[in-house]
């Protein structure tokens, strides 16, 4: 693109020239030289001096700006980089922090469950201790209550004749 640098200088629009394919695609062949389109242009060569230093200006500032991006990619790996180490440096100190407390945890938990472990142990047996007594006193009533049913009848009898006499 050209940019005028004096009022008096023309420029005119150069104009595209294209031609239709087989398949109507438009297909653009180039444009025509400025002479062509009847282009006027100072003949100084200050006007071609200050579009080179024009050009030269833009392909200096997209240096500075791709010297930029490159500082801000760099920039941003190594902040990436200070993150993941905080992160991992973080991971290993919380570990460190709560190794003890949580190997605590389960050697209190371990003896807890050992003594509840011991404790059923013990009702267990008490529990076949008292059944096996339950079972002996269930058979000594039975044996009870066969003997007060015999002495019954032998006491009944007597009892009973002395009730008629009465």
């Amino acid at each position: 693109m050209f940019t005028p640098t004096k009022s008096n200088t023309r420029m005119s629009f150069v104009k595209n020239t294209s031609t239709k394919s087989p398949a109507g695609l438009s297909i653009t062949t180039g444009f025509t030289s400025p002479k062509k389109a009847n282009a006027t242009f100072s003949d100084t060569p200050m006007n071609v001096l200050h579009h080179i230093d024009i050009v030269q200006r833009h392909h200096d500032e997209t240096v500075d700006k791709l010297q930029e991006y490159k500082m801000d990619v760099i920039r941003l790996r190594n902040e990436i980089e200070f993150m993941q180490a905080t992160l991992n440096n973080g991971g290993e100190e919380i570990e460190r922090a709560l190794t003890p407390f949580i190997e605590a945890l389960i050697k209190e938990q371990t003896m807890a469950i050992d003594s509840q472990k011991e404790e059923n142990l013990m009702l267990q047996s008490q529990i076949s201790e008292i059944k096996k007594e339950t079972s002996q006193l269930q058979m000594l009533i039975l044996q009870a209550n066969k003997k007060v049913a015999n002495l019954e009848e032998e006491v009944g009898d007597y009892t009973g004749a002395n009730k008629d006499t009465k």
